[in-house]
């Protein structure tokens, strides 16, 4: 038996479908130091393209989740980090970029401090929480 969820956190209808491509990080890896700044916001950028593949006009919710693997601390599989709401043509395809900063990939550690470790992070950009599409990067120490 399934123990899964009917429909993913989300999940909505449209009267159209959109395919999800080209997922890339600006920087493969990024150094410990410069990451643990609670100022710095344009730590990373993730763009994918999104492409309206059906037969009308639409908008959708592209989504970026993140998982940080290896930290101090158990974290969420799939974490929402931002979203953005676009709407598309059939056939039209569109670039959307997400920028990560400390407050995205900040965690709060087993002494109660908001830390970055370093560790490595998995981004997904889709239209719901079961996005495929993919890429990663590290912080490095």
């Amino acid at each position: 038996m399934p123990n899964d969820a009917l429909y993913a956190f989300g999940h909505g209808l449209s009267y159209t479908t959109f395919g999800y491509s080209d997922v890339r990080v600006s920087r493969s890896s990024i150094p410990l130091a410069e990451a643990n700044r609670a100022d710095a916001k344009d730590l990373v950028s993730v763009s994918a393209t999104v492409t309206n593949t059906g037969q009308r006009s639409g908008t959708e919710v592209v989504q970026l989740y993140l998982r940080n693997l290896g930290a101090s601390v158990e974290q969420p599989v799939r974490s929402l980090q931002g979203f953005e709401r676009v709407s598309l043509r059939p056939g039209e395809s569109r670039r959307v970029t997400f920028t990560l900063g400390f407050p995205e990939i900040a965690f709060w550690n087993a002494r109660s401090q908001e830390v970055v470790e370093p560790t490595h992070y998995t981004v997904w950009v889709g239209g719901s929480s079961r996005a495929t599409a993919q890429a990663s990067f590290d912080i490095a120490p």
